[in-house]
């Protein structure tokens, strides 16, 4: 026999508090790093839908070369960099841009 009823999370934490105590789990908490915070469910229980795969690549490339590809980068941010002050010189921290050419190009990544 199976009770199902729609509860309140109060009940539910301290129906839960017994099964989550003792040594056994107080010394794995131990091993976590602060605020860290565990999610577990039964297999079949899904607490928030499958994302989608993303259309997403890395590319190994300077920051600059990026920045020259670019066909109208724009909100430069540069930064100034200790070793390069005596030459008053800045380095490329951040810029924005419409996605590049080759990638609008390519967007079927499936």
């Amino acid at each position: 026999m199976v009770d199902i009823r729609q509860v309140d999370i109060h009940r539910v934490t301290n129906y839960l508090s017994i099964y989550l105590t003792g040594d056994k789990v107080k010394h794995t908490l131990k091993l976590l790093p602060v605020r860290a915070r565990i999610f577990t469910t039964s297999r079949s229980i899904r607490l928030w839908p499958k994302k989608e795969k993303g259309c997403w690549w890395q590319r190994r490339v300077g920051l600059g070369e990026l920045y020259d590809a670019a066909a109208n980068p724009s909100g430069e941010r540069f930064e100034p960099i200790e070793d390069l002050k005596p030459f008053k010189l800045e380095l490329l921290s951040y810029f924005e841009s419409p996605p590049f050419q080759e990638v609008s190009v390519n967007l079927s990544c499936r």
